[in-house]
């Protein structure tokens, strides 16, 4: 299922909230584990029917199917909150499937089945073997979970991708202040794609390279950011700032995985669609499989572009989406919403 929303995110949109005093004590909520259970299973034959509207009034209904963050939004008992006007209804569209580029699943086909998980002193686990395409093609036991975790790791991703976004930060009074910046990613090993090396000389040693850059307001235009990934799981990110008053760029501590990035709510283990730490740190549970509503595909229709100045911030949930024909929007949705209420 796909909700047919513009999202409040859209090519790269974010809503960066920066909030204190009770405003962000009401947003800190804890992650209840009975609201991933009660969701609806995946080999279950319920649905929702395309073309439903979820309402205020009727979203208990849906429920089963809501992330955690959404529900959040609906329950009405925290500062942010889904509001009873018909432009907060969310209209769901159809199912799609999304197919891997060619040159991917190619390289699925040809290296996944030499990919290995390796236990190392954290307690966690290394890949080795790993070239391209997706290192854990049907994942199974032993470890399923940390096999979708890499399998998520080295999704596919363009060489090079290019957004531009916009970004509020809101205080204690709901004063808000929109800025606008641009946003950089570079796929730098283990590539995909036709004509090009998998691991090209340039970029040895690294997986991914993120760059964020602020271009208004003008007081702190070009402040920019980037984060560059290593290939090898042992080592840590690197993080460096540029400041535009100072002329000069600053290596940052790698230590800071929760260090705002530019100011904001966002932290540097956001980055990289949340995967932005060492995953032979942790260790992955497998809980299920579940069917959900989220937003996974952009829209082209230039009549749909998020206006920030159509924000309303006094009451309800600020920078909800609104309406639109087309059949899809940005699938960082209900990422916003989860790291609202994180």
């Amino acid at each position: 299922m796909a909700c047919k929303t513009v999202g409040a995110i859209l090519w790269g949109v974010v809503a960066w909230w920066l909030l204190s005093g009770a405003a962000a004590a009401q947003t800190r909520i804890p992650f209840d584990p009975n609201s991933y259970t009660s969701l609806a299973p995946a080999d279950s034959a319920d649905t929702i029917a395309p073309g439903t509207k979820i309402t205020l009034q009727n979203w208990r209904q849906y429920r089963r199917f809501m992330p955690f963050g959404l529900q959040v939004l609906y329950s009405g008992k925290y500062l942010w909150h889904v509001g009873s006007s018909p432009d907060y209804t969310l209209t769901v569209g159809p199912s799609r499937h999304i197919l891997l580029t060619r040159q991917f699943a190619q390289d699925t086909e040809k290296y996944g089945h030499q990919t290995q998980l390796v236990r190392v002193n954290t307690g966690g686990y290394d890949v080795r073997g790993y070239v391209a395409g997706l290192p854990f093609p049907n994942p199974t036991e032993p470890e399923l979970a940390t096999k979708v975790l890499y399998n998520t790791r080295y999704a596919y991703y363009a060489e090079m991708s290019i957004s531009s976004f916009t970004t509020f930060i809101i205080d204690r009074f709901l004063n808000a202040a929109a800025g606008t910046g641009e946003g950089t990613s570079w796929r730098l090993s283990h590539i995909s794609a036709p004509g090009k090396p998998v691991n090209p000389a340039y970029a040895k040693g690294y997986l991914a390279a993120i760059r964020s850059t602020i271009t208004s307001p003008e007081e702190v235009r070009y402040l920019t950011t980037l984060s560059l990934e290593p290939d090898d799981l042992s080592v840590p990110q690197e993080f460096w700032t540029f400041l535009p008053a100072l002329r000069r760029p600053f290596r940052l501590s790698s230590a800071a995985r929760c260090a705002p990035v530019l100011g904001s709510d966002f932290v540097n283990d956001d980055q990289n669609d949340g995967l932005f730490f060492l995953p032979a740190d942790f260790k992955a549970t497998f809980l299920g499989e579940h069917k959900v509503l989220n937003l996974v595909h952009a829209s082209t229709d230039p009549a749909v572009r998020f206006n920030a100045d159509s924000v309303v911030v006094a009451g309800s949930a600020p920078g909800w989406p609104s309406l639109c024909s087309e059949p899809g929007s940005f699938g960082m949705f209900t990422f916003w919403i989860s790291r609202l209420y994180r």
